[in-house]
Parts: C-alpha cells; structure tokens; sequence
C-alpha cells in the first residue's frame, strides 16, 4: 500500500491541508478521519423493480476503479476477478447505503442512481455523500490489497426515462437520458481520487460541500459547453451561505384589516391584489384575510381560476355567481334556478338581469325569453352578464358586507379579467372588499385594467419570503422543538412556506432527518410512498387536471370501488364540494412530469372516453394531449356547439386549434367557418378577412362561392356595399355555372338587403323573390325564412305594409320552428310597424310592451329601442303626450348608448312631433333639424323625408315650412324607403290645413293615395280623409 494523505476529512467532511495530522474541523487524527463514515441516517429498503416506465428526477453517479488497464497487466485473471469483486462489494455497499440503486455493473465501472425507483428528498446529497464514502472506502480497500486503489467519479441531476427496457426474454430496470451521458463525460474527465459534479448538483448542495469551479468544459454529446465543479468534501458545521433575512406577515395583515376596516365605516369597496412567487404563501396568506374578514360579519365567498381540467360551469365568474346564490358545486339545474328564483324574491337582483343569472349559473333560458336571447349580439350578451354579476353583488352586499376572494388570477383568460374589471370598477358604492392573488411576473392585470378601476382603492401586497421566526413557528407545528432537522428544513426551504410545508410533512411520513432537495424530488419522494393503487390513481387525476371528479377518475384507473381517502390522510389532495382538488398546483404539476409520453396519452385518452357526451371542450384537449387524430374533429365540434351557446370567442379558440391540427384539405372549410363566428361575433372587418383568406384558399368553386358569399356579408356590416354588389356579382356567376341553388338564394337574399338600405325598392323587391324562389327549390327552410323577411323589408319599403305583415308574419313562424332566435326577433320589430298602419293600436301597445320588457331583461338593447319607439309613436297619435315622451327619451338614450345614428334621428323626429302637438313648436324644430342634421350624415333615404315633414310641420314661417317640405319631395322622387311617403305626407297635410291651404292639404292627400293604392292603410286612410274633409269644408276640424 502507498501511502497517501486524503484531502478531506471522513469524519465530518472538512478539507484537510497536506501535511496535517489533525483535521481542522473536528479535531480527529488523520488515521481516524481516514475511516469511512456511517451512513447519514437509516436508509430504507429499496422496493423491488418495476418496469414500468415514468419520467423522473434523479442523480446518476458514475464510479470508475483508475488504472484498471495497469491492473490487468499486472495481475493474473483470477487475482483481477478477486479484486473486482472486492471492488464491487464496497461501492455497491455504499451506494445503497446512501439509499441509491446500483444500476449496473459496466466493467471496471459503476452506474449508481439516487430517485429511482425510489425517490428521496436530497437524492443529489445523497449522491455525494455516497461518493466520498466510495473514496473513504478505496483508501481502506488500497490497505486490505496490498496496493494503491482510487477512483474517479462524476455525478449528474436531471430528468430521464425510467423503465424496464430489453426483450421478452430478458429486461432490466434502467433510466436513460441526457444526465447519464453528462455523470459518464464527467467521471472520464475527473483524475484518480478526484469527483466532478454538474452544475445541477452543484446548486443543489452548495450549503453542504466544499467545490471548485473548473469552468466551462467542452462535453462530448453536448452541443454548448457545461459548467463542472470538483467536489472537495463537505463544509465544516456552521460553514456556508448566510441565512437569508426574511420578510414577515404583520405588515400585510395590518394593511388588509385597514382595508376592511375602510370599507366597514364608508360603506365603499375596496381592492386588494396578493402578489408573490409560487409557493410563497399567498393562498394561505388569502385564507386568513377571509378570516380575518369572519371576524368582522363580513360573508366570506372564495373562487379560484384554474388552468386546465374546468369543465363547464366551474369558471371563476360562474362559481361566484353560484357562490353569491348558495348553489353548491353539483347541484342540478333544476335546484339552480329555484336559488336564482329565490334570490330574485329576497330582492338580490331585480328581473332586469334574471336572464343573465341564468347565463353565469348555467341555466337555459325560459322558452318565451329564448329567441330574444338568441338574437342579441355577442357584446351585448357580455354587457348584460357582467351587469348581472354587478347587481347581484351589489344586491347581496346592501345585507351583508362582502368579501370576495379570487386565487390564482394569472390563469385567468382575457373574459374573465374583463368581467373583474368591471366587478372591480363597480365597487365604490357597496361594502365589498376583492381580494385577487397572482404569481410574480407577467402581471394579468395591465394598465388597462388599472385604468378601468382608478376610482375604486387598491392596496398591492407584495408577498416576500417567511422571516425565520415565522418559520420557526411553522416547523413548530409539525414538531414540539425545534432540532436541527427543522431548522435545515428552514434554511433549505429559504422562507418559501409551501417548500417547508413539504418538507415538514414529508418528515412526518418519513421519520427521518433528511434535507429535501427540490419541489420535484418532493413530490416523487411522496409519491413513491404511496401504495400502488393510490400512486396511480394521484398520476391519473394529474392528467385530468387541478380539479378531478371521483367517478372520472375511477373511470380513467377503470376501479369502480377506488375512494380518495388514502390521498387525502397524506395532504396530497383535498374535497371541495363534491370534487377533489390537489392540494397545490406543483404538486399536481410533479405529478404530472412524472408520466411518461405515451403514458400521459393513454390517460388523456380515458380522460377523453369519459367527457366524451359530457363536455366537448375537455373531450378535445384530452383527446389533443393523447395526440389522437381525432382531435381536430373534435374541436370543430366543440367550436360548433359553443357557437349555437353564442360564445363565439370560445368558438373562435376552440376553431384555432382546429385549424393547427387539421391537414390542408379541411382547412378552407375551417376557414370558412371561422369567417361566419367573426359574423356573429359583430367583427365584420376580421370576418371579412377570413372569408378572403379562405377564397385564396379554395380548390373548387362551391368553397370559392361560399368565401365570397361571406364576404358579401361581411361589407354590408362594416358599409361597403359597393364592394360587396361587384362580390355578389362574381359569386353569382360561379353559383351559375355550377348550378348551385342555395348559394343563388343566399346571393339574391344579401343583394336585396344591400338594395333595400340603398332605398332602391323594386330592385329590392325582385332580388328577395328570386331569393325566395330559389330556397325553395333548394328545400332550404333557413334561407326561406330569410327569404320571407326580405320580402317583407322590400314590401315595407314599397309602403305596401299589410303585404309586408303577412311576409313577416311568414317569416317568424318558420323562424321559430328553426330556433333563428335573431331574425325572428327582427321579424317581430317589424310586425310591430306594420300593426300601428293597420290601426291595430291594442294589439301593438301589448305587443310593443311585451318586446319592450323582455328585451330589457336580456338585454337586447336593439330590439327594446323599437319597442321603445312604437310605443312613443301610438302613445302620441292616442295624445298621451307624457308618455310618449318617456318612451321616446329612452329610445333616445338607448339609440345613442348602442350608437344607431338612423334610430337616434327617428326617435328625435317623433319627440319633435309630440312637443309640436304640446305648442312647443320652437324646441320641436330644434329637434327637427338635429335629426335632419344626423340623416345629411348617415343617408336621407332611411328617414330624411319623414324628419323633413316634421320639420315643416313645427315651422312658424311659411318659407322655412316650404323649403323642408321641397327638400322632402325631392328625396321621395329620388327614391326612399317606403315609411317616409307615410310620414311626410301625413305631416305635410297637417301643415297645409294648419296654414288654411286646402289645394296644398289635397295635394299631398292626393300623392298618399297614389302611392298606396295597391295596398291601402287605414293608418294613412285616416289622414287622407280628414285632409279632404277639411278641405270640402274649407275649415280644420
């Protein structure tokens, strides 16, 4: 044996400098502190293998005996195979001492691995413990030889493949993958004696061991060069980083019951926003503010956003709104609106918003209210829900102070922080405090967002990590006293209380006195401590997501009997209502990184089996994650589904991935679907855009067809109709030769509607029969209810309003046995007009009533400001003149709140005729002309000539009474819509027989008859007969 002087002692791990006859750190002579040291504590059996494949987080040791080449040369084969054996024997002994694995014997060489199959919490300190013993072990294995033996070793962490690999005749458990080659490079590169570490372990436990940085080294198999530390022993006691300063929670408490406390005495609303890492506390930090707010009688309502495995009716909003209205999670849609019933009973929210509760809580809606639901726009469904959600808040908080708490807000999508802003921003008139949490870094909520909610008082409170006192008092519920196991738990988990959280209850699990070495090794070190059944069970819920129903989950394990009892006793997941949630998210995140690929899409596929029916969205990703072919379809589907719900954004997502997954022979269809949710979406200009994407895109002429049929439809909202007529006409040709008859009555249908806004009433006319011609022979039942409108519009137009009637009437009846919530809607807007000509004025006051209240509700603001208008019309000609104004001022407001210039001209027409009809001839011309002023800006043809009539009518000169009414003439022989013949006639007659002007009187009498004659109003009769009568009689009457 050659002498030789170790460099660290193995003892306690202290460098020794050369020469000494004493270690510096404890004092033990070099001959004793050469002696292998005892195991750290006692290491528990290792499992039998399993070769069943995950991916886990490990540390690979490499060992290899130095001048093994030498040793062959000098020592016969038997003499080589002694030493081997020896040699064996005292490594593997040291690896599994340490609670590692001896993965395989590679000639002179050892592969150890700590985290598999059975992971620890410091598997990189075990490593290098083990390492040092090895070395201790060659010194005394050099003395019992004869002859000087060392080794040199390389120690690397990461993830791998664990699995049983080989044939059906023989396999071993083995893991592969990018740190294996890393410990191997690093063992070949390290001399006799000497261990090289990576980067990764050096991190790990550079509290615990004395290192050398060698630098950046060029690595064979690695494309960039590695960072490599030489390992020099382990620090003396008390040696190390300093501890870290921590800051405590007696500063955000005090802040928070600041904020309580404000709200309580003002009676307004305030803002709290939890900001911090993950883990760092700011859920428990949120669990005592509600306590906080118990204690001060406020009622406590907790939600969280999640970012995977939601489902349907478990997004943040909709939980509160269930939450506000006592509806547990599970409770059938039955129960759901008896609560909402309730509420509304108890004065929570008035009926204006009871059909938007039913939206947040995920009830359908009554069948006299669901056509008018169908038929408001995507905004407006937004408006309606998020006013809703304000006034059930602000309902139950004028009982009972509120406190609102929503977690985890950086997964939340741009809806549901735009429903928070507007919670948010409404909170200065009611006793709410809104408690949000989100993690450091990409803050969800922008400027924006702050702008929105500037009035409203927010406190920001930045979560730093545990002060050491805090955490003393942590470990010192899990343990009496405080030894010096906690306090290295303390120090390692750096104030981050959910790392102490684990590591204290992985103690408790464990019982022993090791120091975790990452969140990671955490979990799959409590993983591994599971039973079979229940560790694959927590591997199948992670695949479903933070929240898992039981019986999902026993679907996915196929184990009808499986219970969560065992998960629950270890704090791995928790009951919430019905459901289980894990018990944090990195925890379900380990889990879940544990799997390996083909194992995760096996589950994703179950998990897809099972929401198959049930939610097509989570069906989709599953069956996305599982990368099942059939994924693409299945968004389409979900897509589909979620546009007749009229979540078009949804939709619009859900199509996206869609168009990812499909191959280029659906993509022009997709797209061509995607054109139409940017329709109903109201986003004309992008619908456009994809129309003209999927033309470019179209390989056969019905696609082309369709993609500039879209487009057609597009212009007319965004105001190019002269685009969109030269687009028609290009289609029209392509449908022609193909002979494609549904897409001649679409072409036809979008021609006559561009026709009717231009005011050309007999092109309308012809467009919408051949529309209506050929939807009929396409059998094509929706386009023949379109069709049958048009022709009611065109009729209108025409003035020949009872046939107009009888077209709409046509109209909705097919409407509503095809659900075109929408066009029905308009369909009876227009019924309304036609009812006041026939002098129906009972039936169309209930009619308009009926509209005017139901559309408040939903919150169809369009469909309300007809309603609005009629009953301001027949209030007047029945001179209830207050009344008329009051519906007429409220079309006004709504007119411009949804900016419908042409509507805000005609409301402000018919107020001017009521307040003429009041003597208030000078404010009535006022009005008059601000609405002719709107119609000079948006096209006379819609109402100029009827606003022109009034205008005439509340003129006090003669010139200014002819002039209206010559500009008026001219712009009915142009060529207008057919209502303002009605109306300018009417009052032109009236201005006449005011001015004593008979021959005036009769002539317009005369020209109203002309223009009705094929279809004779008794509205219009009315006036036409008093004109003459006053006329023969040569008096007014």
């Amino acid at each position: 044996m050659t002498d030789a002087t170790p460099n660290f002692c193995f003892n306690c791990g202290a460098s020794l400098p050369q020469g000494a006859n004493f270690c510096p750190g404890c004092g033990t002579a070099i001959q004793a502190a050469a002696a292998p040291p005892a195991p750290a504590a006692p290491v528990e059996s290792v499992p039998e293998k399993t070769p069943s494949g995950e991916r886990r987080q490990v540390t690979i040791l490499f060992i290899d005996l130095s001048g093994y080449t030498r040793l062959s040369n000098e020592l016969d084969a038997e003499q080589v195979h002694a030493l081997l054996e020896r040699f064996f024997g005292k490594v593997d002994s040291e690896i599994k001492n340490f609670g590692g694995a001896v993965d395989k014997h590679i000639g002179d060489a050892v592969m150890g691995v700590f985290g598999a199959p059975v992971a620890h919490d410091n598997d990189p300190e075990r490593a290098v413990r083990a390492a040092l013993a090895v070395h201790a072990a060659m010194v005394e294995l050099s003395g019992e030889m004869g002859r000087e033996l060392t080794v040199h070793i390389g120690i690397a962490s990461g993830r791998v493949v664990a699995s049983g690999t080989g044939s059906d005749s023989h396999r071993e458990y083995t893991v592969t993958g990018e740190s294996v080659n890393l410990a191997s490079r690093l063992q070949e590169m390290a001399k006799g004696g000497e261990t090289y570490v990576s980067e990764e372990v050096y991190q790990a436990t550079r509290k615990l061991i004395a290192a050398r940085t060698i630098g950046e080294i060029q690595v064979k198999g690695f494309d960039s060069a590695v960072t490599a530390h030489q390992l020099d022993g382990l620090l003396a006691t008390g040696d190390g980083a300093q501890t870290n300063i921590f800051v405590g929670r007696q500063p955000e408490l005090k802040k928070f019951k600041g904020s309580v406390d404000a709200c309580l005495e003002t009676g307004r609303g305030e803002i709290v926003y939890i900001v911090g890492d993950v883990g760092i506390g700011k859920t428990s930090l949120l669990k005592r503010f509600s306590e906080i707010a118990r204690e001060r009688k406020f009622a406590v309502h907790e939600v969280a956003v999640f970012d995977f495995g939601v489902g349907k009716g478990q997004d943040a909003i909709g939980a509160l709104a269930r939450r506000l209205l006592g509806i547990p999670a599970g409770t059938a849609k039955a129960k759901r609106r008896e609560a909402a019933e309730k509420a509304l009973n108890n004065g929570a929210f008035d009926q204006s918003h009871a059909t938007f509760i039913n939206t947040l809580i995920d009830v359908p809606q009554p069948p006299e209210l669901r056509a008018m639901f169908d038929a408001l726009d995507h905004e407006a469904r937004s408006r309606g829900r998020q006013a809703a959600l304000v006034a059930l808040i602000e309902g139950t908080a004028a009982k009972q102070a509120l406190f609102i708490s929503v977690d985890d807000i950086h997964w939340a999508e741009a809806d549901t922080l735009n429903d928070l802003a507007v919670v948010a921003s409404a909170l200065n008139n009611s006793p709410v405090v809104l408690v949000m949490t989100a993690r450091r870094g990409g803050d969800p909520l922008d400027q924006v967002w702050h702008n929105r909610i500037a009035d409203v008082p927010m406190t920001t409170v930045n979560v730093g990590p545990l002060r050491e006192e805090d955490a003393k008092a942590l470990a010192q519920t899990y343990f009496d006293k405080i030894s010096r196991y906690t306090l290295d738990c303390i120090e390692r988990a750096a104030g981050n209380p959910l790392f102490l959280e684990q590591l204290l209850i992985n103690a408790n699990a464990q019982h022993t006195s090791e120091i975790p070495d990452s969140i990671q090794s955490i979990v799959l070190a409590r993983l591994d401590r599971l039973d079979a059944v229940d560790k694959n069970a927590l591997l199948a819920a992670s695949v479903i997501g933070q929240r898992f129903g039981l019986n999902m989950l026993r679907h996915i394990i196929d184990d009808k009997n499986f219970d969560c009892a065992g998960l629950v006793k270890n704090y791995l997941i928790r009951e919430d209502g019905s459901d289980f949630v894990f018990a944090n998210a990195l925890t379900r995140d380990g889990a879940y990184d544990s799997l390996l690929q083909a194992k995760r899409r096996e589950l994703h596929k179950k998990a897809a089996e099972w929401f198959d029916g049930r939610d097509s969205v989570l069906h989709a990703q599953h069956l996305d994650r599982g990368d099942d072919a059939g994924a693409g379809d299945a968004y389409l589907r979900a897509a589909r589904e979620n546009t007749d719900l009229h979540r078009y954004d949804q939709s619009l997502t859900l199509l996206e991935r869609a168009l990812e997954l499909t191959d280029d022979a659906g993509r022009p269809r997709m797209t061509l679907y995607r054109g139409e949710l940017l329709l109903s979406a109201g986003r004309g200009e992008e619908a456009v855009g994809a129309y003209r994407q999927a033309y470019d895109m179209a390989d056969e002429d019905l696609a082309r067809c369709d993609a500039l049929i879209g487009q057609a439809a597009g212009l007319r909202l965004t105001g190019g109709r002269v685009e969109a007529m030269d687009i028609l006409a290009r289609a029209e040709q392509i449908v022609e030769e193909a002979n494609f008859t549904i897409g001649l009555a679409q072409i036809h249908y979008y021609r006559g509607s561009l026709l009717f806004v231009d005011g050309d009433r007999e092109g309308c006319l012809s467009a919408h029969e051949k529309a209506l011609d050929f939807a009929t022979k396409a059998d094509a039942p929706h386009w023949q209810a379109h069709a049958l409108s048009g022709l009611g519009d065109a009729y209108y137009a025409r003035g020949q309003i009872a046939t107009a009637h009888d077209f709409f009437n046509r109209s909705m009846e097919l409407c509503r046995s095809l659900g075109l919530g929408a066009l029905e809607t308009a369909n009876r807007n227009m019924i309304l007009r036609t009812w006041i000509y026939q002098n129906e004025w009972d039936a169309a006051a209930d009619e308009c009533r009926a509209v005017a209240e139901a559309a408040r509700q939903i919150g169809n603001r369009g469909a309300e400001l007809a309603a609005r208008l009629g009953l301001g019309w027949i209030a007047t000609e029945m001179a209830d003149y207050d009344a008329a104004k009051r519906h007429l001022q409220s079309s006004l407001d709504i007119a411009r709140a949804i900016k419908m210039k042409r509507f805000e001209a005609v409301g402000l027409m018919n107020l001017a005729r009521c307040l003429i009809f009041q003597g208030k001839r000078p404010q009535a011309a006022e009005l008059a002309r601000e609405a002719a002023g709107i119609c000079r800006d948006t096209g006379m043809g819609f109402c100029g000539p009827g606003v022109l009539g009034v205008l005439a009518l509340a003129s006090e000169s003669i010139e200014d009474r002819d002039k209206a009414l010559a500009e008026g003439q001219a712009i009915l022989d142009k060529g207008c819509l057919g209502h303002n013949f009605y109306w300018f006639h009417r009052d032109a007659m009236e201005a006449y027989l005011e001015s004593r002007d008979w021959d005036g009187a009769e002539r317009h009498a005369e020209a109203l008859a002309t223009f009705m004659a094929e279809d004779p109003l008794p509205y219009a009769v009315f006036y036409i007969e008093r004109a003459r009568y006053c006329g023969d009689r040569q008096q007014p009457q």
